[in-house]
């Protein structure tokens, strides 16, 4: 192979690595977005009343949380989102809460239906299969009869003495054992189909951090803590500019929520965001570097009109 063919054949090479997917797809929440606005609306109720509020769900609640619903179901959508506005009291941190919530809820209720159906499917076995024929072991032989080990050794024994008969017993087992495969087959197809939503879903289960909790975290020198916040596979953020945008460590200036923007930008980590900062505000507070990834990765959307803290 010549010179010309090796550079001819690297660039093919470089070629076909390049035409490869172009974009990351982020996680879905495996159910409808009319479902998830319902399920968040049930959290949201929750949180709220929780703190010794009443509920009562108006229009702007649920458009949010319906939109709030799109994003969580939608992998086409942006990788992070951003809940905003300058007005304490309207419901984005609780909005975040109900997701986590929400989120938290869902799969173990995902894992519960599992297990029930797993339960329901072997008494549904039982009944379906009870009629049929006998398979032919001998008294006292039978798995049912004599389990485990021991009887396992001797069902052994007594086929090695009985060939003629071990080989009719065979043939109904492996009858019996065919038939009851094809009719679980459809079954457990659809379990194992929940079964790798649910373990989906525990992937991406939210990590729920306050943006000054974050900054505590480099005061007192966890960087354990900050570094699993950077590397979480689907993170809260809640709060951010009520935090010191700049903190201590051993004499350095270090800036926690923006070094952890940053990071999450470069990885495409998703985020639900929330702060009381407009966005002429977060560009002054973090810089317009900080809004201008933001902005590129967020799907965002406002929170006004009053307080409902009273």
């Amino acid at each position: 192979m010549n010179f010309e063919q090796i550079i001819t054949n690297a660039v093919a090479g470089v070629s076909a690595t390049l035409s490869g997917p172009g974009s990351c797809r982020r996680f879905a929440f495996p159910i409808s977005k009319e479902t998830a606005a319902k399920l968040l609306a049930q959290a949201y109720s929750v949180e709220v009343e929780t703190r010794g509020y009443t509920f009562t769900q108006d229009q702007n609640t649920t458009a949010r949380l319906a939109a709030v619903g799109r994003w969580l179901t939608d992998a086409s959508r942006k990788p992070s989102l951003l809940l905003y506005g300058s007005t304490p009291g309207t419901g984005k941190t609780t909005t975040a809460q109900a997701v986590k919530r929400m989120a938290e809820a869902l799969h173990a209720n995902m894992c519960a239906s599992i297990t029930a159906a797993n339960s329901d499917l072997r008494e549904k076995e039982k009944s379906n299969f009870a009629d049929w024929p006998r398979i032919p072991w001998p008294e006292g032989m039978s798995m049912e009869e004599m389990p485990g080990p021991e009887g396992m050794k001797k069902r052994r024994e007594w086929r090695e003495q009985h060939p003629e008969e071990a080989a009719i017993i065979e043939e109904k087992e492996a009858e019996k054992r065919a038939a009851v495969e094809a009719w679980r087959k459809p079954f457990e197809s659809d379990i194992e189909a929940a079964q790798a939503r649910a373990d989906n879903l525990s992937r991406i289960l939210p990590r729920y951090i306050t943006a000054q909790a974050l900054a505590d975290m480099i005061k007192g020198q966890d960087y354990r803590g900050f570094n699993t916040a950077v590397a979480a596979p689907f993170l809260i953020l809640d709060d951010i500019g009520t935090e010191p945008v700049a903190v201590k460590d051993f004499g350095n200036e270090v800036l926690p929520v923006t070094e952890l923007l940053l990071k999450r930008y470069d990885a495409r980590g998703p985020m639900i965001i929330t702060t009381n900062l407009s966005e002429p505000a977060i560009a002054d507070t973090y810089g317009p570097r900080i809004m201008d990834r933001l902005n590129e990765i967020c799907d965002k959307i406002q929170y006004g009109g009053n307080s409902y803290r009273g």
